[in-house]
């Protein structure tokens, strides 16, 4: 194809997709009037002390378009003197917290309660208190479903007790119960009555509409989104988020039971990575001059990986940060790597955002990483950086990068375009020469050929000895042009063997809005569990970038560090 006929289809493509965006934001406008059940009314908890919550500066509450801003550009420039007095002030929260828990006057039947205690995650709450005898304590956060319900049971026997409560509901009097087991097998219960306020503005007009197809077939857990730090139930609801808009839209949610952010530059300057639990409070910070954008993994629970730029050119770069240090150990510029000539893998080229690397997946001493612009997805050595295959059209490569080429087998085989979140899957066919990946295939670009846009999750089986590249199973073609997913997304595989893809659409009419449909399958491509989030905002979006199904208690749970210092690698 000339490039001439290739503008002058991407002209085409353009029109229809215009007018198809329109159809499809008017029925989007029609469904907003819609709106969830209201909250309880507000009623006081008694007994229940609050600690003075943080509020960072600027304040959070964003404009109606925040990127670009005034307000970023404060940010950036008090960066590092906010982490820092934020830092300081959950260290004199943790010294009242010990000093209550230590003053003798709370026990399990009368315990000191605070709700969000580090002013970071207002749907969280500490119950602390002391029992003469040891027992393993059991917490339930009633749902407004049965699939709505939190219910963990803590580790381990003992009379100090620092109980993490997670899962409430924003705007309502929670009633929460605690349960002490005695080793005996004897159990009492307490009944908190915890109250929240009402959510901030940049999640208060938002709208999820769930469907629950097959509720006895859902995997359970909560919905964590990238762009803003949420975790919403099964029914819709907010029952989780950090309360910090600032934060770059990525995030790292099951590093070691913990979770990553990141604030700063997106580009090269100074970004901050921080290591936080789900009660908010900072547990590392380390310091980067590199920027972070997209994404960060890490080497089985240990350093990190990071997505940065350096240079002239930007999302090619990457580096790893020492996590016992804060050093930055490795570094890799894919420019020395891989081809910056070729334009076929994308619709738009670039020259400075040649590459657009927005996912790395590490797996024993070998990296996974997506360059969306080139629609590829390249594995390499760590930290090396030795090529060992490529999958992608062949369209546009250069000679000396042929061998590393993936050549397609079986039947229904079709590349993914403009991909998202490549994820390494099981081994599904016991054979040690291959290795299986799910991807987010956006589609961008596909019309060159096919003259149809639609997204999918796509299950590829590569054969790394054969260098053959097969297609196992694949959702959302089949759905066509309004699951279309321009950017974002991501796609997952569950632990019952569903699959849940989250299909973040851009809307280019109606000022650029955004709307998420997170659909979760099973094998045979049935609807068990879908949502549609929009909002009541000027231009009605609601973006997740990614959607990750997890618990909101994880094995780190006990792991509060009440009165350890964050550990801060700031130069």
């Amino acid at each position: 194809m000339s490039k001439s006929d290739r503008q002058k289809y991407i002209i085409i493509a353009a029109c229809v997709l215009i007018f198809a965006a329109a159809i499809v934001v008017s029925a989007i406008l029609i469904s907003s009037s819609l709106r969830l059940a209201g909250q309880p009314e507000d009623i006081s908890a008694e007994g229940v002390v609050e600690a003075v919550p943080y509020e960072p500066k600027p304040e959070t509450q964003a404009p109606e378009d925040p990127w670009g801003s005034d307000l970023w550009a404060q940010v950036q420039a008090n960066l590092i003197p906010d982490m820092l007095a934020l830092v300081e002030r959950q260290a004199h929260v943790d010294e009242m917290l010990l000093a209550e828990l230590n003053s003798g006057l709370y026990t399990f039947e009368d315990p000191f309660v605070v709700v969000d205690p580090y002013g970071t995650a207002p749907l969280s709450a500490l119950a602390l208190f002391k029992t003469d005898e040891p027992v393993r304590i059991s917490v339930h956060v009633p749902g407004r479903t049965e699939l709505a319900n939190v219910d963990f049971t803590f580790e381990g026997y003992n009379t100090s007790h620092q109980i993490p409560i997670l899962g409430l509901y924003p705007a309502s009097e929670n009633i929460v119960t605690l349960t002490a087991h005695t080793r005996a097998g004897a159990a009492s219960t307490v009944e908190l009555r915890l109250q929240t306020d009402a959510l901030p503005p940049e999640l208060a007009g938002d709208i999820i509409i769930t469907n629950l197809a097959q509720p006895e077939n859902i995997q359970p857990g909560f919905n964590f989104t990238f762009a803003h730090k949420t975790a919403f139930d099964l029914n819709g609801d907010y029952r989780w988020f950090y309360n910090d808009f600032f934060l770059r839209g990525f995030a790292m949610y099951d590093y070691n039971g913990h979770m990553v952010f990141a604030k700063g530059s997106y580009h090269e300057g100074d970004v901050l990575l921080i290591e936080v639990n789900m009660l908010g409070k900072i547990l590392s910070v380390f310091y980067s001059p590199y920027g972070m954008h997209h994404d960060v993994t890490s080497q089985n629970g240990g350093n990190l990986i990071v997505n940065g730029s350096r240079g002239h050119t930007v999302e090619d770069f990457i580096y790893e940060i020492d996590v016992e240090t804060g050093e930055i150990v490795n570094r890799l510029d894919l420019k020395n790597i891989l081809q910056r000539t070729r334009f076929e893998g994308f619709p738009v080229f670039d020259p400075v955002d040649w590459f657009h690397h927005n996912a790395t997946v590490y797996e024993d001493g070998y990296i996974i990483i997506s360059g969306r612009r080139q629609s590829a997805v390249v594995k390499l050595s760590w930290p090396e950086g030795e090529l060992r295959w490529i999958l992608s059209d062949h369209v546009g490569w250069n000679q000396m990068f042929k061998q590393y080429l993936l050549t397609p087998i079986g039947e229904n085989f079709e590349w993914s375009y403009g991909q998202h979140t490549p994820t390494i899957l099981p081994d599904f066919d016991n054979d040690p020469d291959t290795i299986d990946i799910m991807i987010f295939d956006n589609g961008n670009g596909r019309f060159y050929d096919t003259w149809q846009l639609y997204s999918r999750m796509v299950h590829y089986r590569i054969n790394e000895r054969d260098m053959t590249i097969e297609q196992i199973w694949q959702f959302g073609a089949e759905l066509g042009f309004p699951y279309f997913s321009e950017g974002w997304s991501s796609a997952l595989l569950l632990e019952n063997g569903n699959r849940l893809g989250a299909f973040d659409r851009y809307i280019a009419a109606h000022g650029g809005s955004i709307n998420a449909n997170i659909v979760e399958v099973n094998e045979a491509g049935e609807i068990i569990w879908e949502a549609f989030g929009t909002s009541d905002s000027w231009n009605g979006s609601f973006h997740v970038y990614r959607v990750a199904r997890l618990p909101l208690y994880t094995p780190a749970a006990n792991d509060l560090r009440i009165g350890i210092p964050a550990r801060v690698f700031i130069p």
